[in-house]
Formats: C-alpha cells, structure tokens, sequence
C-alpha cells in the first residue's frame, strides 16, 4: 500500500457521522487541519466545546499498542501541568476506536480518537524572541524530566526497532541518499552520516536511554499572546514520533533554537553524552533534509510528472 492510500481521507459528511455515533456530538463547525499522515478536523459541535478528531493513517492504525501508550503519555503530561492534548473517550468509554471506512481506496481500517482542541498559533509562524526561545527550552526539559517518570504495563512499545526518526537509525539514511544524487550538498551529508558513525556509534552503549517527544519542532508547539509583544507557549502537538532515544536532549528538527541550550543544560548528562551533541543534531538535520527530498521524489511520481533535479535547496 502506497502512503498515498495510507492516509486518510475522510469528508466532512464522513467526520460528522462519526463525530456523532462515537461521541454523541452534532459537528455545526467542520474544518480541516494540517496534518502529514493522518487527518485532523477542528469540530465544534453545537452541544459545546472544541475539539480536534484526529485520523490516523492505516498503516500506524495497526499498531494498537503503540497508539494507546502515545495517548497515555499525552493524557500523563497534561496531568502534570504540560500543555498536551488529551483524548476524551466515546460512548462505550473507549480513548479510541478502530473504524472500517471507505477513504476512495476501498475499505480500510483507521483509529479514530477525539482530542481537545488546543487555540494558538504555531511557533513557526512568529518572530521568536530570546524570551520565547529560552521558554522553548526549558519546555523541552521538563517534558524530558516529566517523561522519565512515565509508567505503562506496555513502554516496551516504544522499542521501535529500525524507527527511522530515532537517531540510532542514522545509517538508514544511506538508502536514500540517491534523491540527492547532482547535489553538492550530498557530500555533506554522507560525511555527516560517517561522521555520526565513528564518533557516535561506539558509544551508544554508554548513553542513558529515555522516553521523548522526537518531533518537538516549530510546528508541533503553540504560542498565544501574553501581552502586546510576548507570546507563551501554549500546545504541545504531534507525539506520534515518541520513542525510547539514547540521549535526553530535545529533539528540535525546524529552527535554529542554540538559545534554549543553557535551559535545558540540567538534564544533559553525563559528559560522553553532551561532546557528542553536535553530531547527533547534524545527523537530525540531515535525517529532516533526506526525508523531505524523499517526499517529494515520491510525490512526483505518483503524479506521473517527470522528475526535477531536487536538491537541499528544495527543504532548507
């Protein structure tokens, strides 16, 4: 199945229905929101509230266990303070449903969960301040701390083997490094690959593991105004990336954020592990860069277009 037919496609008829045979509620508002697998609609129904039905993807819709460990990871932080989304169970007392629906590629199976709807705008759509960027920080340690004393009968879930956004999946990346063949930059990153392979590689074994986010970038944290000129953050999105990683810094994929180092320098560690940060961010920047490439070499040929020279130049 291509990702293509993997991700959802529901239309607002579709989201209406279920919306009220799962959840009692009457969608009056319907409106789509951003998402790369899955597929999310704000709703608002006329009993009251705001809400984000999230779609996933029928791929990640097989992977029961996982899905249910992320929900209660987003349902732990909220409980202790963290501006995490929590999922609101449906009728039958369940905090997700997996429904066999008709997306345009026949009958496939989709988990279904409906969220709270978190009001704000994503990081990346604001001029960051030093005030902002240092809040960024010290959000990306406390969810750290925070996550360190997570308990489930299933974190065994979070082993995912051969995850290519965990950075010890780093030498995957060799196997798309053809979509950047003409690139000057493909030397770049085959050197930053090697790089991550003798410096870091060996010493993994020393690493303290830990449960994180993988995706805490500019467009999975929320900000809403705390004044004329400042912002707070507000949301945390997107934990469908959470997975057990061999170091406890905050994986920041989109902007440049140097500035939150100093925040988050507490929950570093150890020496072996903080030498070697700058490697494993390289290797997260060029695992972002490679993923995106390969994005669009796939969506290019889906449509049947023949193909243009990508380059770095396309992502960055």
């Amino acid at each position: 199945m291509s990702a293509k037919e993997s991700k959802p496609n529901l239309s607002d008829s579709q989201v209406s229905e279920i919306s009220k045979r799962l959840y009692g509620l009457t969608a009056s508002i319907i409106r789509p929101l951003p998402s790369y697998d899955d597929q999310n609609f704000y709703v608002a129904p006329s009993e009251g509230g705001e809400y984000v039905l999230k779609v996933m993807n029928s791929a990640d819709s097989h992977n029961i266990a996982l899905i249910e460990l992320q929900t209660h990871s987003m349902n732990f932080l909220h409980q202790r303070g963290l501006p995490a989304q929590t999922a609101f169970p449906t009728l039958t007392g369940q905090l997700m449903s997996l429904e066999e629906i008709d997306c345009g590629f026949g009958m496939q199976k989709y988990l279904v969960r409906l969220l709270a709807y978190l009001p704000g705008t994503t990081i990346s759509k604001i001029t960051c301040s030093p005030r902002i960027l240092y809040d960024v920080g010290k959000m990306a340690a406390t969810l750290d701390t925070v996550l360190l004393q997570l308990e489930h009968p299933n974190l065994s879930a979070f082993q995912r083997e051969n995850f290519i956004w965990n950075l010890t999946s780093v030498p995957l990346l060799n196997q798309y490094l053809h979509v950047m063949d003409g690139d000057p930059a493909q030397k770049v990153v085959k050197a930053v690959i090697e790089q991550y392979q003798i410096q870091v590689m060996p010493k993994l074994p020393l690493f303290r593991k830990c449960i994180n986010h993988g995706d805490f970038n500019d467009h999975n944290l929320l900000v809403k105004p705390d004044g004329p000129s400042k912002y707070k953050i507000s949301g945390i999105l997107d934990f469908g990336d959470m997975s057990y990683y061999d170091m406890p810094i905050p994986r920041y994929s989109g902007r440049s954020f140097s500035e939150q180092s100093s925040a988050h320098e507490a929950s570093t560690g150890p020496r072996r592990e903080t030498d070697l940060r700058f490697s494993m961010a390289m290797a997260k920047f060029q695992k972002k860069v490679l993923t995106k490439l390969v994005d669009i070499h796939m969506e290019v040929r889906r449509l049947g277009r023949s193909e243009p020279p990508l380059s770095s130049a396309h992502v960055v």
